[in-house]
């Protein structure tokens, strides 16, 4: 038997793998007016494999999330959908990817996620108590992914077993109202490293005239004095150990107490000798917690006007970010990083940024917890689209 035909043989055998039905070919048709602006990037390998190639295919392997090694995306690139938007490049070996993983620049993605905002759905607002709010509302926090080694720009900490091991913190700022990242560069999100706290990240994401939604873990002096000074608004979780001195309690209106509304309050922040704290009058709303009645949410909030009920309600909508990071985590099937380098996981994130735009670019409307769940079933190969 002749090499050629070893070859075919071989590339039968791993065209099995992937399943019957693929998804992603409608999702990518925004995409197709900005592929342009990456064919005179730098190629990669032998067979000249540019960043739209990689594009391409991570998007592909987005949309169908069983495929989540450099070999089945190898795979994939022989699949008559990725042949189509690849043209005659050929199947691209995964040496050949992962050698792209360690010479893409993430930052070259930006202008396409800039180009893919413009198409989301305009005058998007949110409903019921949030309805006439028209600042931006973006929420903020971090996760953490397992690398695939011992990375130095990991985040370090100890298996359970007291091995060395190796995590990713990722930041993640998602527009509420779109349920897309959203940030100053266009991607809203990025990752960490040892000598970058989760306040430090987000500092780095303020958008002036936005309201940012943010956790306990993110209570820092220094994030606070930055939202201010860019003339940005907040509502924060405070821990028990934060300190406020109250100079003025606002009486409760029905609307408040029936949101679980226990206090709301003015005043300031106590700092001390080492750490200033803002010197602007904020806000203490107080609320009761349904996951732990016996622990009310303090929530710091630099927005005067509002119901408390409101603050209260915008507080509640930070779980928009929580929906992107089980998307990942579950859906999305980002459990480990393929990429050694940075800029290759870093490239892996942007990937799915650009893919849940594309989501809500196609569809219309703010992508539903259920979408990425719809894609896993029909990359197993459990149903087709018509079924769904």
């Amino acid at each position: 038997m002749d090499d050629q035909a070893v070859s075919r043989q071989s590339d039968l055998r791993r065209r099995a793998q992937l399943p019957k039905h693929m998804m992603g070919a409608r999702q990518l048709v925004p995409l197709q007016r900005v592929l342009d602006n990456l064919q005179a990037t730098e190629v990669h390998g032998n067979l000249r494999v540019a960043d739209q190639h990689v594009l391409v295919l991570h998007l592909l392997a987005f949309f169908n999330p069983i495929v989540r090694s450099l070999r089945l995306m190898e795979d994939l690139s022989q699949a008559p959908m990725a042949v189509k938007l690849l043209g005659d490049l050929g199947r691209v070996p995964k040496s050949t990817l992962s050698d792209a993983h360690t010479r893409v620049d993430p930052g070259v993605l930006l202008p396409v996620l800039g180009e893919l905002m413009t198409s989301l759905p305009q005058n998007v607002r949110l409903d019921g108590d949030l309805a006439e709010i028209q600042q931006q509302i973006l929420a903020g926090d971090s996760t953490y992914f397992q690398t695939i080694s011992d990375l130095s720009w990991a985040l370090q900490n100890r298996k359970s077993n007291g091995e060395p091991g190796a995590r990713v913190g990722l930041y993640v700022q998602v527009d509420v109202a779109h349920g897309v990242p959203y940030g100053p560069d266009g991607a809203g999100v990025e990752l960490g490293d040892k000598t970058q706290s989760e306040s430090q990240l987000a500092a780095r994401h303020v958008m002036p005239g936005a309201i940012h939604l943010y956790d306990r873990g993110f209570v820092s002096f220094d994030l606070l004095k930055t939202l201010l000074k860019a003339d940005a608004d907040f509502v924060l979780r405070l821990t028990s150990q934060t300190r406020f001195t109250v100079v003025e309690e606002r009486r409760l209106t029905k609307k408040d107490i029936a949101a679980g509304v226990i206090s709301d309050r003015v005043g300031y922040l106590s700092g001390c000798q080492h750490s200033l704290a803002p010197g602007q009058l904020l806000r203490e709303v107080i609320v009761t917690n349904d996951a732990d009645p016996d622990k009310p949410m303090r929530l710091l909030s630099s927005l005067m006007n509002l119901g408390a009920y409101q603050i209260a309600a915008l507080y509640r909508k930070r779980w928009q970010v929580e929906l992107f990071f089980r998307w990942l985590k579950m859906y999305g099937n980002y459990t480990h990083l393929l990429s050694h380098d940075k800029d290759g996981a870093a490239w892996a994130f942007y990937i799915a940024v650009i893919g849940v735009t594309l989501l809500a670019i196609v569809g219309d409307r703010r992508p539903s917890k259920y979408d990425l769940a719809v894609l896993s079933i029909v990359a197993a190969g459990g149903a087709t689209l018509e079924d769904i």
